[in-house]
């Protein structure tokens, strides 16, 4: 992404031309905060915090002041790690159903209400790439959900009890589902956008919480509350979001699960764009080996490169 861009009657000279390109580029990722929510009673969640933190610095460059930790209850491997290489640790309270929902606890943060861009995390991202290219300044981008979870007509009678209106609908590995139902391990886009929705993302995750109705219709489904309740409030908000390719947020468990390859993934859900490059980052959910490396492989260059760039980092990394 250009913050800017010259007249195009100008022409420079090519390595002048690619310095001001790294100067744009530079100035962008200079831009960007990305924060993630842990909590430390987990040990497999503290353990991902250190694989978030670490392939952020070596692998992507990022200064340790543009990455923040915000913790539910206090880890001293955790708090060493961080203290050591200067990435920030806020404690937070965890929120509404203390699980999924915890994601939410970031919402406010003092330390993110400067930042111009943010990147808010699950900790089983690890980033082969940084995100600036992607982000764009009117817009919060994420990946469309892989699978239709919840059902659509879940979704469509739940935004009619709260006298929503529906959306357009995208397809997914499985079925349809609402545009602007993103999978919750990666929101990118400007602060202000989700200071805009945070009060309205907050207040429909409570509700659905606390509705003996809605928690019916979603059954088992409720585990994605936080996900829901980030689509509902970005259209009561009228929030545009455009979608993130897949090699932004890519999930090994569902090629895992359903025993597919990179391509056979882009065939079967085309509308879930692609760029058909190497995966920048996976959502690896708990595939760590107990030798604390991910586990997987696949045979594609292209995913499979960058999983061994990611391990190759996080070799030395302590096993909780």
């Amino acid at each position: 992404m250009r913050l800017c861009s010259l007249p195009r009657f100008i022409s420079l000279p090519q390595p002048f031309d690619r310095f001001i390109g790294g100067l744009y580029d530079w100035q962008m990722q200079h831009k960007i905060v990305y924060s993630c929510v842990v909590d430390a009673s987990k040990p497999l969640l503290v353990r991902q915090c250190l694989v978030f933190v670490t392939c952020l610095i070596k692998l992507c460059r990022v200064s340790p002041r543009r990455i923040i930790v915000h913790s539910v209850g206090e880890q001293e491997v955790l708090r060493t790690f961080l203290e050591r290489y200067g990435v920030r640790l806020v404690l937070v309270e965890p929120f509404a159903d203390r699980q999924y929902c915890n994601k939410l606890s970031q919402l406010g943060s003092p330390l993110l209400a400067h930042a111009e861009y943010v990147c808010l995390c699950d900790c089983d991202m690890a980033f082969a790439a940084p995100m600036d290219a992607m982000l764009t300044p009117d817009a919060i981008c994420g990946k469309v959900v892989d699978v239709s979870r919840p059902p659509l007509h879940t979704l469509q009678t739940i935004f009619g009890r709260y006298g929503l209106p529906l959306p357009s609908t995208v397809p997914t590995l499985s079925g349809l589902t609402f545009a602007g139902n993103f999978n919750g391990g990666l929101y990118a886009g400007p602060a202000r956008l989700f200071r805009h929705i945070t009060p309205v993302w907050k207040a429909y995750a409570h509700s659905l919480l606390h509705d003996a109705v809605s928690l019916g219709l979603l059954g088992e489904w409720r585990i994605h509350i936080d996900q829901l309740s980030f689509c509902m409030a970005i259209h009561k908000c009228a929030v545009r979001v455009c979608s993130l390719p897949t090699e932004c947020n890519f999930p090994l468990h569902i090629l895992q699960k359903y025993a597919i390859s990179l391509t056979d993934f882009h065939q079967l859900c085309p509308a879930i764009p692609c760029t058909g490059g190497a995966v920048s980052a996976v959502h690896y959910h708990d595939l760590l080996g107990a030798d604390g490396l991910i586990s997987f492989r696949c045979g594609d260059p292209r995913l499979d490169a960058p999983l061994t760039a990611i391990n190759a980092c996080i070799a030395g990394l302590p096993v909780i």
